[in-house]
């Protein structure tokens, strides 16, 4: 799994309840790091935060992930929506092609929220 967020905080609470499940967690706060990762450790799922350094960060590195890897399973969860005023969500299939993204979340959701939709994109029974 590949886990992108240029919160040290959100990653750390992240990588500590993936872990324990089983799953390998490869995390950075860097995007061009992210690609490498993506394509050293044969990722099965991405979770990408989508503002860093510029506001569309993340949404550059899910559409190049999604290039490179047109099956990956990816969810952006972000602040983008509060920080910039601009509502985006993922429900239908028109708008998860554009995001390049299966699910988009507010980042203010709880983890559990973002372990329920990593399982059920990778189809995995909790």
């Amino acid at each position: 799994m590949l886990l992108v967020d240029y919160e040290q905080d959100y990653r750390s609470t992240l990588m500590e309840a993936l872990k324990p499940m089983g799953f390998d967690v490869f995390a950075t706060a860097d995007p061009v790091e992210a690609l490498t990762l993506a394509q050293i450790n044969g990722i099965d799922i991405a979770v990408i935060d989508c503002l860093r350094q510029n506001d569309d960060t993340g949404f550059v590195l899910a559409y190049r992930l999604r290039k490179q890897y047109p099956l990956l399973p990816v969810i952006l969860v972000s602040s983008v929506s509060t920080v910039t005023g601009i509502s985006f969500n993922s429900e239908s299939e028109r708008e998860r092609k554009w995001l390049n993204a299966d699910v988009f979340l507010n980042k203010d959701i709880s983890v559990e929220t973002v372990l329920k939709e990593i399982f059920r994109l990778l189809r995995i029974k909790k």
